[in-house]
């Protein structure tokens, strides 16, 4: 590694704290990006540009490490159909999922020879009284109080074992530069670069989470976690929203959406191809001169300024 520097981009809401690493590209500090307005005393519509705030440092984990192994759907047909055996509701006055301890759920399981399903999803805010736990069979398992225990909760969302989180920050930022009281595209573009480099990962990934299983391939705990058709409509829905009537974000999703074609499976890209038909409903909805339309139309890497070959270049076979 000598030689590469680690790129950071720093991500910050009045919540949480991300830095976003990537190796092999030069050594830069990235400044928060407009993300006043709660918990500061500071109105949002006042929130200054990047270049006018102060640089954070604050390392957590690569986002990649959050996504690995946590992007799947949960057959459902793996969901027992007669009632539990015994369900476990919280007992505290509300607090939100951070993590769960799976290896230690999986232990008591098979001890007890048991399925522990949970209704909810890493990052859900848990009600009072909420149902945390079905079990089925494992009659000896621990006391509501000790299966409790298994579970890290706190007053918000930590990126722990919530992928999606990193995802929700940077489209956050996005948004928030395109709304017309900052009027920032060029931000909402460079966020997309961002969201478009974790979709490309995780686009590729063919991953069976929230199911855990003994050794004898017996699931053991089922929990929820997104699919891919949820992360994809969480990184582009509201910045195509937001962003639509802006030809620069139109041209960025484009090339968004190439990209990612580029190297999804082909289970996967029917998916994409209904978020572009999106889009151009959306253009055709914002730019009713046609020029404007067919210069919204244009697939470009920045927004304005580089229209990509990708199209143009064949892999080799």
């Amino acid at each position: 590694m000598r030689g590469r520097a680690r790129r950071r981009l720093i991500v910050r809401t009045p919540t949480v704290q991300l830095v976003l690493s990537q190796v092999g590209e030069p050594a830069v500090r990235a400044p928060l990006v407009g993300c006043q307005g709660v918990g500061d005393g500071r109105p949002a519509d006042h929130a200054e540009r990047p270049d006018q705030l102060r640089e954070h440092e604050v390392v957590l984990r690569p986002v990649r490490d959050l996504l690995e192994g946590s992007v799947a759907a949960i057959p459902e047909e793996l969901i027992p159909t007669e009632p539990a055996n015994r369900t476990i509701a919280a007992g505290h006055d509300g607090a939100v999922l951070q993590s769960i301890d799976i290896e230690g759920l999986k232990h008591l399981a098979i001890r007890h020879d048991a399925l522990i399903v949970m209704p909810m999803a890493v990052g859900d805010y848990l009600r009072k009284n909420s149902m945390v736990f079905a079990l089925y069979g494992g009659a000896s398992l621990p006391d509501d109080e000790q299966m409790l225990d298994h579970l890290a909760l706190g007053s918000e969302r930590s990126p722990e074992q919530d992928p999606t989180l990193a995802l929700r920050v940077l489209v956050d930022i996005s948004i928030k530069a395109l709304s017309p009281a900052i009027n920032d595209p060029t931000t909402g573009d460079h966020m997309l670069d961002r969201v478009e480099d974790l979709l490309v990962d995780m686009v590729q990934r063919d991953l069976d989470a929230g199911i855990v299983r003994d050794a004898n391939n017996i699931p053991r705990l089922i929990y929820p976690t997104p699919t891919w058709e949820d992360v994809l409509q969480l990184g582009v829905t509201e910045i195509r929203l937001y962003g639509g009537s802006n030809p620069q974000i139109c041209r960025r999703l484009h090339a968004l959406y190439d990209n990612l074609l580029a190297v999804a499976p082909a289970y996967r890209r029917d998916s994409i191809e209904a978020e572009r038909a999106r889009l151009l409903r959306t253009i055709a909805s914002q730019f009713p001169d046609p020029l404007d339309r067919e210069l919204a139309m244009v697939s470009d890497t920045q927004g304005f300024g580089a229209r990509g070959l990708l199209g143009a270049v064949r892999p080799p076979v």
